[in-house]
C-alpha cells in the first residue's frame, strides 16, 4: 500500500478546481543558500543564529519535491491566495553544480528564481555568465526573480563566515564516497559584500521582474521572494491567456519593490564593575608597627595594634577607644556618642585615674607619646593570655583565623571579651558548621563598612591632613595604606617626603573628586559623584582599578540618561568621555563611548562635527565611518526606496486619471 502511495503523481495534488498551479524553479551557484531559503519558506522555520548557521563548512543538499506528497503541512502551506487568486505553488530546488538534472527541472517552469550570495562576487558573475543563458535555453518565456541571499554578510562580523570559503560540490561528495572532501574557494571572493545597486543593475541586465534580498537569520524577504515569484508568473499568465479564462487574475499586482533591511544595532558593550573579593585589607597592617598607635599590654607582652581596624571591626574596641576622658587627652573635641547598653563593664583606670567603667577584660587605658612625639594609647588586658589575644586581633583585622590551637579556649576568651561575631565564628567551627561563617563574614564586613564610614573626614584618630583646593581634610593613614597601593607607597617611611609630613598638599585634582575617592577608600562605594571625569582620572592615578570600573559604569549611565532626556550636550560629553577613557586606562568606557558614537553617528555629526574631527584621531574617525548606524548603504537604499515608491504612486495616479478621462470622453458619444 505504501508502494502505491509512492507512485501517486504530484498532479493529483495539484489539479484543484479554480486554482492556479505555479512551478517555481530555484537555481544558483552551490553554497549560496538556495535550499535553506526554500526550507525556511516551505517549513515556516524560525530565524536561525549566525553562529550555528556558519559554524561548519557547507555540504550540498537539495529540497525534495516529493515533500509535497508525503507532508500534509507542506502541502497546506503551498496553497495560498494572492490578490484573490488561489494558487498552488510548487518549488523545485536544484544542485548548483549538477548539470544533468537541471534540464529536467526547467521543463514547464512558470517562474525562475536566480540566487546569488551577497558575499560572493563569483556567484553574481555567474548570474549573467551561466544562469541567464541556461534559463533562456530551456524556458525562455519564464519570468525571472533575482535574489541576493545571505544578506547578513553585508553588516555582520566577517569572522562569522570563515567556513563560507570551504565549499563542497556535489561531484566532490560523490567522488569521495561522502567522506567530506573539502574544496576551498578563493577567499578574496568573500571579502567585500555586494552593494544593492549592483544587484539591481544585474537585475536590469537579465530583465528580471524583481530584485530582492533575503536573510534566513532575520527572515527578511523570505516570504516576499516566493510571493513575488507567484505574482510574476500570474501576471505573465494573464498577459498570454484569454481574459475569459482568467478574469480573476486582473487584480493580481506586479511584484513590488522591497523595503530595505535595517540591521539591528550591535549590542551595547557591557561595563563590569566587579566587587572586590576582600575589600578591607587590614591584614597588611597586622605585623607592621610603622603606623601603630595602640599598644596592648597582655601579661608581660606588648602587642602593637592600630586604632582604625579595631574601631572598624569591633564595637567593644570602638567603645574602649572612644571614652570621653581618653578623647580629651588626645585632643578630640567631637567624639562619637556610644552607650554601653548590655555590655559588661569593670572598674578601670584612665591615665592613672580610677572610677571609670571599661569593657570587661580591659583594666586601664593610658596615653603616652612615642619616640616621634605622636600620642600612643596603651591598654592593659586582664585574664587573657598573649597567644589567645593575638588570635582575637587576627580576627578583628582579617575576619578569619588561619590556625587555632585550642578552639574551646579561644571561645571562652571571645565570650569574656564580648566579641559576638568571633563567638559565632568559633561556635560554627567547633560544631563543624563552618559553612555558616559566610554569613558571619558578611555581617563582619557590614560592621566594618558602617564604622569606617563614621570615621570619614573626622579628626577622630586621624594622623594626616590633606589640603585640597584650600580645604583641610583629616584622613587616617591606616585606611589609605590598606586600601590604596599608591598611598601605601606614599606613606612608607623614608620613601616619599609625604611619609614625614603632617599635612599633604594634594594638587592636580578638585575637592569633589578627592572626596569621592576618599568615600570609596573608607566605604568601598561612592553614593554620589559630582565630577565623574575627575574621579575617574584620580582613581586611575591612585591605581584603584575597581573605582575606575565604577566610574565607567556611572559615566555610561549618565550619557544614556542625557540621551533619553534629548540633551544635546551629550555629544560633546561622550567625545570627552571617550578621550578620557583612552588616556586614563578605562578601556570599558572607551569601547562603550565608541559604540555610542557609532550608533548615533548622524546626530553626532549634526551637533559636534567640527569638535569630532579636531579631537578624535584618524583611526577612530575611520572606525566610526565603517561602523556607523544606520549604515551608509541603508541610507542610500532608503532614499531609493522612498523615491521609487513616490514615483510609482505618481504613475498610478496618472493612470487612474487617464482612465477617468477616457470614461468621460466615451460618455460624450
Amino acid at each position: 500500500m505504501n508502494h502505491d502511495r509512492a507512485r501517486v503523481s504530484l498532479d493529483a495534488y495539484d489539479e484543484q478546481p479554480r486554482q492556479e498551479y505555479v512551478k517555481c524553479v530555484v537555481v544558483g551557484d552551490t553554497a549560496v543558500g538556495k535550499s535553506r531559503l526554500i526550507c525556511s519558506y516551505v517549513f515556516g522555520q524560525p530565524g536561525l543564529s549566525l553562529t550555528t548557521l556558519y559554524q561548519r563548512p557547507h555540504i550540498p543538499t537539495v529540497f525534495a519535491i516529493d515533500q509535497y506528497v508525503i507532508d500534509l503541512a507542506v502541502r497546506k502551506r503551498a496553497s495560498t491566495v494572492v490578490n484573490g487568486a488561489p494558487v498552488q505553488l510548487r518549488i523545485w530546488d536544484t544542485f548548483g553544480d549538477h548539470e544533468k538534472d537541471r534540464r529536467f527541472s526547467f521543463q514547464n517552469a512558470h517562474v525562475v528564481v536566480v540566487c546569488f550570495s551577497i558575499g560572493s562576487w563569483s556567484s553574481l558573475r555567474n548570474v549573467n555568465a551561466k544562469w541567464y543563458p541556461e534559463i533562456k535555453k530551456y524556458c525562455p518565456r519564464a519570468p525571472i526573480i533575482l535574489v541576493g541571499t545571505q544578506l547578513d554578510r553585508r553588516h555582520s562580523d566577517p569572522t562569522l563566515f570563515n567556513h563560507a570559503s570551504q565549499v563542497t560540490t556535489l561531484t566532490d561528495v560523490l567522488n569521495s564516497s561522502f567522506k567530506g572532501l573539502w574544496c576551498k574557494s578563493n577567499n578574496n571572493e568573500f571579502v567585500r559584500s555586494i552593494a544593492p545597486e549592483i544587484g539591481r543593475q544585474t537585475s536590469r541586465e537579465i530583465n528580471a521582474s524583481s530584485y530582492l534580498e533575503t536573510s534566513i537569520v532575520t527572515k527578511h524577504g523570505v516570504d516576499q521572494v516566493f510571493e513575488s515569484a507567484i505574482r510574476a508568473a500570474l501576471v505573465y499568465r494573464r498577459q498570454t491567456r484569454a481574459m475569459l479564462f482568467s478574469s480573476y487574475l486582473k487584480c493580481v499586482e506586479e511584484p513590488g519593490i522591497q523595503k530595505p533591511y535595517l540591521p539591528e544595532k550591535l549590542p551595547e558593550p557591557e561595563i563590569h564593575a566587579f566587587s572586590p573579593y576582600k575589600f578591607y585589607e587590614f591584614k597588611t597592617l597586622l605585623k607592621e608597627q610603622g603606623l601603630s598607635d595602640v599598644t596592648f599590654l597582655v601579661g608581660h607582652e606588648m602587642i602593637p595594634a592600630h586604632s582604625v581596624p579595631l574601631i572598624a571591626s569591633s564595637n567593644i574596641m570602638k567603645l574602649l577607644l572612644s571614652i570621653p576622658e581618653l578623647c580629651n587627652l588626645l585632643g578630640y573635641k567631637e567624639v562619637p556618642s556610644l552607650s554601653c547598653g548590655n555590655i559588661k563593664t569593670m572598674e578601670g583606670y584612665v591615665n592613672g585615674f580610677s572610677d571609670f567603667n571599661l569593657p570587661q577584660g580591659y583594666h586601664s587605658v593610658e596615653v603616652t607619646p612615642n619616640q616621634f612625639g605622636v600620642h600612643n594609647v596603651c591598654v592593659q588586658v586582664l585574664n587573657v593570655d598573649p597567644i589567645s589575644f593575638g588570635l582575637v586581633l587576627e580576627y578583628l583585622y582579617t575576619g578569619s583565623i588561619s590556625n587555632i590551637p585550642d578552639p574551646i579556649q579561644l571561645l571562652d576568651v571571645a565570650s569574656y571579651l564580648q566579641e559576638e561575631l568571633l563567638l559565632c565564628y568559633l561556635s560554627n567551627l567547633i560544631n563543624k558548621e563552618d559553612f555558616l561563617n559566610a554569613s558571619i563574614k558578611s555581617q563582619f564586613q557590614g560592621v566594618q563598612q558602617k564604622n569606617c564610614e563614621s570615621l570619614l573626614e573626622q579628626p577622630f584618630y586621624a594622623d594626616v591632613i590633606f589640603l585640597v583646593d584650600g580645604i583641610m581634610i583629616p584622613v587616617h593613614k591606616q585606611v589609605l595604606v590598606s586600601q590604596c597601593p599608591m598611598m601605601d607607597a606614599m606613606f612608607k617611611e623614608g620613601v616619599f617626603k609625604e611619609s614625614m609630613l603632617e599635612q599633604v598638599d594634594f594638587r592636580d585634582t578638585n575637592l569633589e573628586s578627592f572626596r569621592s575617592v576618599l568615600e570609596y577608600l573608607y566605604t568601598g562605594e561612592c553614593k554620589e559623584m559630582s565630577d565623574l571625569h575627575g574621579t575617574l582620572q584620580l582613581a586611575n592615578f591612585l591605581c584603584l582599578r575597581h573605582l575606575v570600573m565604577i566610574c565607567e559604569d556611572r559615566i555610561a549611565k549618565y550619557i544614556t540618561q542625557m540621551r533619553q532626556e534629548e540633551n544635546n550636550d551629550v555629544y560633546e560629553y561622550v567625545i570627552g568621555s571617550y578621550i578620557l577613557g583612552e588616556y586614563h586606562n578605562a578601556p570599558q568606557l572607551s569601547a562603550w563611548c565608541l559604540h555610542f558614537m557609532s550608533t548615533n553617528y548622524n546626530d553626532l555629526c549634526r551637533h559636534q562635527k567640527k569638535e569630532m574631527k579636531n579631537s578624535l584621531d584618524e583611526e577612530t574617525l575611520k572606525h566610526l565611518e565603517e561602523h556607523r548606524w544606520p549604515p551608509v548603504w541603508y541610507l542610500k537604499e532608503q532614499d531609493y526606496y522612498e523615491k521609487t515608491v513616490q514615483r510609482m504612486l505618481t504613475e498610478q495616479n496618472e493612470k487612474r486619471e487617464r482612465k477617468k478621462r477616457k470614461r468621460i470622453c466615451s460618455g460624450c458619444f
